[in-house]
């Protein structure tokens, strides 16, 4: 499946920027294949695909799983030494957490005096293998791993973080922020309707378990009201199958990805965000910027540097149901708060379109090379 997530827009967005400003642009994929990109790329970058397949050491069991990945990992590091040696670049952006592949970064880059910067898209914490394993054995491993995986990472001349609260976790004095950025539309065409939306991926992360149990609170009240969620995942039956058993078929939509999501945004009255963490949330700011203020969990990280409570959208403890409902409702009830609201919310987005924060980007360029 194509992805079609804020990750793989911002990356085409950014690329397509630079090549159009000026830079050489190559962008390595390793286990591409024969899959379509997510979107469209300026003509003139270079697209150069190792055609590492890690994805199939999954299907095995652990002793195959392993030899596998060792054969790989040398394919890997044999391939990504002699593209970056051929196109010897001034500077390599890593969006990629997998350790393993992160070390033969560092020494393929080593051995060409090359700079390198690591692009955090998800909070530092969520990497961590140990945060997720509670078996002592495990958990104590885990920490190795990670501790491996943190030294590896602090050899990047750079780390950008996404937000504020995320750039006080890392260990690195070489940590900066540059928020994620999406294109300011000029002008907009909203058509009113009774329709909320929400956008993102159908994980635990996003927590749509949540908004779902809100949801239930929100359509008795208004049973007039729907909401439509976008984004696609493992749990999407899960969620079909809650959403059935809470009689919430006829008012929760669960749409499928889409390019065309900017036009939805204009045909919804605000958005929603249930997410139990995140490492920025595009979908807050892009949301933003067609007019539309947002109800959202005040998570790590990201809701809180963007939203400004009671005035471009409406924070909610995290986790906190009936608030979430609660708020919901103050909205479909306030038109004329949600008008007020989605102005200053598409002021404030501004501050996220492409330039400056591409300006951002160049003026890292331009101390690296300095």
């Amino acid at each position: 499946m194509i992805q079609l997530a804020g990750m793989e827009r911002i990356l085409s967005g950014k690329m397509n920027w630079l090549a159009e400003h000026g830079y050489n642009v190559y962008f390595i994929t390793y286990e591409q294949g024969n899959y379509p990109l997510s979107f469209n790329l300026n003509n003139d970058i270079k697209h150069i695909d190792l055609n590492v397949p890690l994805y199939k050491r999954y299907k095995y069991g652990f002793l195959k799983k392993n030899w596998i990945l060792w054969k790989l990992k040398k394919d890997f590091s044999r391939k990504i030494k002699h593209t970056i040696s051929s196109i010897s670049p001034n500077i390599i952006i890593c969006t990629n957490y997998e350790y393993l592949l992160l070390d033969e970064i560092q020494k393929a880059a080593k051995s060409i005096s090359c700079s390198t910067i690591l692009e955090s898209h998800v909070a530092r914490e969520t990497e961590l293998t140990a945060t997720h394993i509670k078996y002592p054995i495990l958990h104590a491993l885990a920490k190795l791993y990670d501790k491996r995986k943190e030294s590896t990472i602090n050899k990047f001349n750079h780390v950008v973080a996404l937000t504020n609260g995320d750039a006080r976790n890392w260990n690195t004095k070489n940590i900066m922020v540059i928020p994620n950025m999406s294109i300011y539309p000029e002008s907009i065409k909203h058509e009113s309707s009774k329709r909320i939306i929400s956008v993102g991926r159908l994980n635990y992360q996003k927590g749509y378990d949540m908004l779902v149990d809100a949801w239930k609170i929100v359509s008795e009240k208004h049973p007039d009201w729907c909401l439509d969620i976008y984004g696609d995942g493992d749990l999407r039956d899960e969620l079909q199958n809650k959403i059935n058993n809470q009689k919430l078929s006829n008012t929760i939509f669960l749409k499928h990805s889409t390019t065309h999501i900017f036009e939805e945004y204009q045909r919804h009255e605000f958005s929603v965000m249930s997410s139990r963490y995140e490492g920025f949330s595009l979908v807050l700011v892009e949301s933003m910027m067609y007019g539309l203020p947002c109800v959202t969990f005040n998570c790590p990280h990201g809701p809180a540097e963007i939203i400004t409570n009671g005035e471009n959208g409406i924070l909610v403890p995290p986790d906190n149901i009936e608030q979430l409902a609660k708020s919901i409702n103050t909205l479909i009830e306030n038109s004329l708060l949600r008008k007020e609201m989605g102005i200053n919310a598409r002021e404030r987005s501004k501050e996220y379109d492409i330039n400056p924060i591409m300006d951002k980007w160049v003026g890292l360029f331009n101390s690296i090379s300095s």
